[in-house]
């Protein structure tokens, strides 16, 4: 039997190539069934603080610093993960794949920890997958005005999500979303969130891959330049531009027909991330 792990991260910033993970949370959830109704609870947890060994300067976010580090003791990434992994596997049966489901998983949290092993010189293990809350939590409720998860608690449930931004406060009210979609009949997420996963990108060719698959765009855009250009994957622009510069203004002249350079910039920090990857 399949794993589910709901998983969340802080981190000193957004940007997953050059910023670091401070904390990491994690639940394994199942279907608990009861005479009267059948819940989906917390099996067991874990938390534990990363220290980043650089300056934490977004505090305000997260109100993780540098002395709570100190205090806690707390281990950089490559010392921190083989006790993640053990507690994982501690609930997995042998051979058996696990299910990681974050909120934004695609275009956040699963970037930020396959770096992070990137850097640390580990590999992501082989049954790891990964799926999104939040891709998920769109097509289940369609109708909410938002889906961040902070407003999407509030608009369920009438109140505040508790210490919103710490790590194991989001795991736990993204678990309450989720039995509330169970129990209102609004999907089925221990099913359906591992028929969405997916394998790490270190187990799989993503320049190859379809550039609506890596980059979660489906726009006009896209079409053209599958249609006309001739274009799908990364591999394809690769080939026809060879330099960062030609890469980047053909991102911006065709491939985002906006003067949105952050876009592009987004495209080419997969492009030579992913490509260091499979190097």
């Amino acid at each position: 039997m399949t794993t589910l792990i709901i998983y969340d991260l802080e981190t000193t910033g957004l940007e997953w190539e050059t910023k670091h993970i401070i904390e990491i949370a994690a639940a394994v959830i199942e279907l608990q069934n009861n005479p009267s109704q059948s819940n989906i609870i917390i099996k067991d947890e874990f938390n534990k603080l990363i220290d980043p060994e650089c300056d934490i300067l977004n505090t305000d976010i997260h109100g993780i610093d540098n002395k709570v580090m100190r205090v806690k003791n707390a281990k950089n990434f490559g010392e921190t993960i083989p006790e993640f992994i053990d507690w994982i596997n501690n609930h997995t049966e042998k051979n058996n794949d696990v299910v990681l489901a974050s909120h934004n998983n695609i275009m956040f949290d699963q970037k930020f920890l396959e770096n992070e092993f990137f850097k640390a010189k580990m590999t992501v293990p082989k049954n790891w997958r990964f799926s999104d809350t939040l891709i998920y939590l769109r097509k289940a409720m369609p109708n909410e005005p938002s889906h961040s998860l902070p407003k999407l608690y509030k608009s369920i449930f009438s109140k505040n999500l508790k210490s919103a931004h710490r790590a194991i406060s989001d795991v736990k009210g993204l678990c309450e979303i989720l039995n509330y979609v169970y129990s209102n009949e609004l999907g089925t997420p221990m099913r359906d969130l591992k028929n969405l996963a997916i394998k790490s990108a270190f187990w799989q060719d993503l320049c190859s891959q379809d550039m609506s698959y890596i980059l979660q765009i489906k726009s006009d855009q896209i079409i053209l330049l599958k249609n006309i250009y001739g274009m799908r994957t990364v591999n394809d622009i690769i080939a026809h531009y060879k330099t960062d510069n030609e890469l980047f203004m053909w991102a911006k002249m065709n491939l985002f027909k906006t003067n949105c350079n952050h876009l592009a910039n987004m495209m080419m920090r997969m492009i030579r991330h992913y490509k260091k990857m499979q190097q």
